[in-house]
């Protein structure tokens, strides 16, 4: 059923070419569909995953790209459709077969922790980090208690925090996934990373960004899952976010 569910979904066209070209090149997604072909197994199934991969490598190169994806050298493919046309022996792409049909634009760079809000939760954070990290005989060190209270505030104004004028509604979250992620590090083991992990894990899942750009979310997601699979694996069983139920079971089944 996944091999089934990944041919059709991938082969495409994501319509953005800075996510394409992320998967592709750093993320090395041959090198992953690769893996999911070899050894024993349905040779129809395989074969099914491997013309929608070539599929989705067509439909996404032959396009208008951003100008940061020009080929370097003119008449050779790049080495990672290179590594990609190892899936296609009998056929591999050749430079005509990719060549885009236009380059516009540069990537546009979002500067965060300019705003309001983005600076007043970096501070409170920034706060809890050095109160964490007081020596535990200082007497003006808070207790557990104190510091846990103040953790369930900040994770409130975090909730709290709405995109403005002066961020979208993606600055905005991914500036929230880094303070969650390096919250969830911060603290420590037992209920309360549980509590911080699940906030976490609800508010991924309710976010409008995994339908509006998936592999911005996927980022943050797999981070995530990477960062305490045990936990991930727990609290996302229980999940009513169908996202987090594959990815369980996609690592279970060793994908």
């Amino acid at each position: 059923l996944l091999f089934n569910a990944l041919a059709k979904a991938i082969n495409r066209n994501f319509n953005d070419d800075r996510s394409f070209s992320y998967a592709i090149e750093r993320d090395q997604l041959a090198a992953k569909v690769g893996r999911l072909v070899s050894g024993t197994g349905d040779e129809h199934l395989k074969a099914d995953l491997v013309l929608g991969f070539k599929g989705f490598l067509l439909k996404n190169l032959n396009t208008t790209r951003c100008k940061d994806s020009e080929f370097v050298e003119k008449e050779k493919v790049p080495d990672y459709i290179g590594y990609a046309n190892y899936l296609f022996p009998e056929k591999p792409l050749t430079f005509e077969d990719i060549l885009y049909s236009d380059l516009k634009g540069n990537a546009e760079v979002a500067l965060y922790w300019r705003s309001a809000n983005a600076v007043r939760l970096q501070r409170e954070f920034r706060a809890l980090r050095a109160e964490k990290e007081k020596d535990p005989k200082s007497t003006d060190r808070m207790s557990d208690v104190e510091w846990g209270a103040k953790v369930g505030t900040f994770l409130e104004n975090i909730d709290g925090w709405k995109s403005s004028d002066k961020e979208t509604e993606s600055d905005v979250f991914n500036q929230k996934c880094v303070l969650f992620r390096t919250l969830v590090l911060l603290v420590p083991d037992g209920p309360m990373k549980k509590s911080v992990f699940r906030h976490y894990m609800r508010f991924l899942g309710n976010s409008p960004i995994q339908k509006q750009s998936f592999i911005e979310w996927m980022y943050h997601a797999e981070r995530l899952a990477s960062s305490n699979p045990t936990l991930f694996k727990e609290l996302g069983s229980d999940s009513p976010n169908a996202h987090f139920g594959l990815m369980i079971e996609a690592k279970r089944l060793g994908f």
